[in-house]
């Protein structure tokens, strides 16, 4: 034993010497990421399948690290140098820690066997004061005694109230935190809010939400507008009572015009021939029928808007985005998913005035020269009223570097400007185009 502690202290005092010779106050990391350690360790261990094992022996073999008879070279007694040691005993499954010139015992297996709360069952009284769960199909009862609970949680979570006769006086099943919401609550007594009671519908189940077995009452009802002053209430004292429609009527038959029937039809038509409601009486033998006429809509009339093709009279503005040839949602303003058909027009005058409403209604105006002697001039209309429009003109005739002479000037209404540098602008050879904007009063030109 002299020998082995002599061994261990050489050892130790051989490390230390050659990690003072490294550097005098180095730090040493064993396992992942060697060169990654914590500033305050001066021995770290990292691993995911590794770890720190301690000195394991039984009674003998923990006696036996102390040699009472030797001295160590620095003049500490083995007593001294165990200090703070930790080490498990094979004997009885515990830590022991020297302090003091004593092996004390740290942690044993009874302790961590039986004095603790196990899942499979705890042996403990009753009948003394205590909170908590016998195990894990025990309820936790609240009261003054084990036989007279005030409040009792289920294993399920079920909540049961408690009266001073023990009958159940409310049970909760879900209480929610943070907000008063409670997911099934039956209450066999009296129930008394006195701030607002919101009732909300569970998607996810198709029964009843809101159900009561007895007459509800109800005062101090709020008015449904301001200027209301009569307080509608379902029989006498407020009593709302559970009735049908066919009953209803069957006590108090409407009278219209002297006819008493309890059978009523209403209908909504589409014959546009017919303005505001009509009754038929022909299509049914046995009632006529109250028809609130509603077309489709068409060309000088208003209506629904139908599944079929369907033609619209009138300016319509849409402030959000609109989409053809899809059912998903636009990624722009207006978003065309096919092919786009633009207005043209053939012209083969010497003159061509846009300023009307007519031939400023084309997106694309082709001039034929081939037939003219002389230019062809083209009025434009103010860019001023129509911010955005675009114009593409195109000049066609021979072929060949001819009719120079029939050439085709674009001239701006008034003072306005194209790009800036006239008022006009010509196309001489033929098969070529140029298109317009209008920007900010005047003429821009955007390609050719």
């Amino acid at each position: 034993m002299k020998n082995m502690v002599r061994v261990r202290y050489l050892l130790l005092t051989l490390a230390f010497a050659a990690f003072a010779v490294i550097q005098a106050s180095a730090q040493m990391k064993i396992g992942n990421h060697p060169t990654q350690i914590q500033p305050a360790s001066i021995l770290e261990l990292e691993s995911n399948n590794q770890a720190l094992r301690l000195t394991q022996g039984d009674t003998l073999k923990v006696n036996g690290i102390i040699a009472t008879e030797a001295t160590l070279p620095d003049g500490e007694t083995p007593y001294q140098a165990a200090e703070g040691m930790i080490m498990y005993n094979e004997g009885d499954s515990s830590f022991y820690m020297r302090m003091n010139g004593w092996w004390h015992k740290v942690m044993s297996a009874d302790q961590v066997n039986a004095q603790y709360f196990k899942l499979g069952g705890n042996t403990i009284s009753t009948s003394s004061t205590f909170l908590g769960l016998k195990g894990h199909s025990d309820s936790l009862r609240i009261g003054t005694d084990s036989t007279a609970a005030s409040i009792i949680i289920m294993p399920n979570g079920v909540i049961n109230m408690l009266d001073s006769l023990h009958a159940v006086l409310a049970r909760i099943n879900k209480l929610y935190s943070g907000v008063a919401s409670i997911d099934t609550l039956t209450v066999n007594d009296s129930l008394n809010v006195a701030g607002n009671f919101i009732v909300k519908k569970d998607t996810s189940r198709m029964l009843n939400y809101f159900v009561m077995q007895d007459s509800v009452v109800m005062t101090n009802l709020m008015k449904a507008y301001g200027a209301d002053t009569a307080l509608l209430s379902i029989g006498p004292g407020g009593v709302v009572h559970r009735m049908s429609i066919d009953s209803l009527l069957g006590a108090n038959k409407p009278t219209i015009n002297g006819i008493n029937s309890t059978i009523f039809h209403l209908k909504f038509g589409t014959d546009s021939t017919r303005k505001g409601p009509w009754i038929d009486s022909t299509s049914m033998a046995k009632d006529s029928i109250l028809i609130f006429n509603i077309p489709d809509a068409a060309l000088g009339v208003r209506g629904l808007v139908d599944t079929t093709s369907q033609v619209f009279q009138g300016t319509k503005m849409f402030r959000d985005s609109l989409a053809v040839g899809q059912t998903t949602t636009p990624n722009s303003t207006f978003q065309v998913n096919g092919n786009v058909s633009l207005a043209q027009n053939l012209v083969s005058a010497t003159s061509y005035d846009m300023t009307t409403a007519a031939n400023a209604a084309y997106r694309t105006i082709v001039f034929n020269v081939a037939a003219l002697t002389g230019p062809v001039t083209v009025i434009l209309p103010s860019a001023s009223s129509i911010p955005g429009r675009l114009y593409t003109f195109k000049k066609i005739g021979s072929t060949g570097d001819g009719q120079l002479a029939e050439y085709v000037k674009l001239k701006t209404s008034s003072s306005q400007t194209i790009d800036g540098d006239g008022t006009s602008f010509t196309l001489y050879n033929n098969f070529t185009s140029v298109t317009l904007q209008a920007q900010s009063g005047n003429w821009v030109i955007i390609g050719h």
